[in-house]
């Protein structure tokens, strides 16, 4: 699993040249290659839905184990997982992502799990080789609405899928509130490249530095004595970003005019109300002012120069 680099709407193959200081929609997009079927699949959404942090991989992961029957009890065919990523801390390799996993062990989904970071240098993996057909679709096609992006992703190679959750009916829920009740924080994560969770220890991860290294066993498991399995079912939605009224006022003002006119009333484009526009001057003046009185706050250094004057 990974995230590839972001997507702006609107999109043309061809850019005009009005539109390259214009600020657009940011649009990001999650791989997961499951392995078993042999199909890249591709979560979109925009920037007003979303970040990219532990809750929204969490989600995104739990969507597609759900979507794809792949969490059974034991007895199940699907019951060891296994998950390559890349290193980044800040998305896949970090304690929510841990906790997760353990979770559906201790809640007995999967017999064992294994979860496997790549080196540094070597990080290319599948989901590359999807995002990779996706650049060459949108090389040349236009997408001026996120349905149009979903349809492109879609069929960018026969092995492409996409999941457009930018609608009200997908949540990124609060997995790293409600699993930190539950679970300790493991240390020095970042120094551990291989993880393993089994259900027959549950509360207990084995962390290796490398794959023919001795595991470290640690207990995370806190007070709690059982795990519930409707875990999911009861967490809270992760507040939605807040409105960013200038990039509204922008879209509507400097980017519409160069949308088709059967798109331009679409979603990505829709009228600023007043609250936004007030909202979008006092903000620009605010950091205007701000930056201002930092130059002003600057301090300046002179350097005074001593002249040694010699008689002869």
């Amino acid at each position: 699993m990974d995230f590839a680099q972001n997507v702006f709407l609107p999109h043309a193959s061809v850019t005009p040249s009005s539109l390259y200081f214009c600020s657009l929609w940011s649009v990001s997009m999650f791989g997961i290659y499951h392995a078993n079927t042999a199909t890249n699949n591709h979560y979109i959404y925009t920037e007003r839905k979303g970040g990219k942090g532990a809750n929204n991989v969490a989600s995104m992961l739990n969507k597609f184990l759900d979507d794809n029957g792949l969490k059974v009890e034991h007895g199940g065919s699907e019951m060891k997982l296994t998950i390559y990523a890349d290193n980044c801390g800040g998305q896949n390799k970090n304690n929510t992502i841990l906790k997760y996993l353990l979770w559906l062990t201790g809640a007995n989904y999967f017999k064992e799990i294994n979860l496997k970071f790549f080196l540094k240098g070597h990080t290319k993996n599948a989901c590359d080789r999807g995002f990779g057909h996706v650049r060459n679709k949108l090389k040349r096609n236009d997408a001026w609405t996120l349905d149009q992006l979903a349809h492109l992703v879609d069929s960018a190679a026969s092995s492409s899928k996409c999941h457009n959750i930018e609608g009200d009916e997908f949540k990124f829920l609060d997995f790293k509130g409600t699993l930190s009740t539950i679970y300790k924080d493991l240390k020095s994560i970042q120094k551990y490249h291989v993880f393993q969770m089994r259900s027959n220890r549950p509360g207990i991860i084995e962390c290796r530095v490398n794959p023919s290294s001795q595991p470290d066993a640690h207990v995370l498991r806190s007070k709690v004595k059982s795990v519930d399995r409707n875990l999911t079912s009861k967490l809270v939605q992760v507040p939605l970003p807040p409105v960013n009224d200038e990039k509204l006022c922008e879209m509507f003002k400097k980017i519409r005019p160069h949308v088709p006119p059967e798109y331009s009333s679409n979603e990505l484009c829709q009228a600023p109300t007043d609250d936004n526009m007030k909202n979008a001057v006092l903000r620009k003046a605010s950091r205007r002012k701000r930056t201002h009185t930092q130059v002003e706050n600057e301090d300046a250094v002179i350097v005074d120069e001593e002249v040694e004057v010699y008689e002869l």
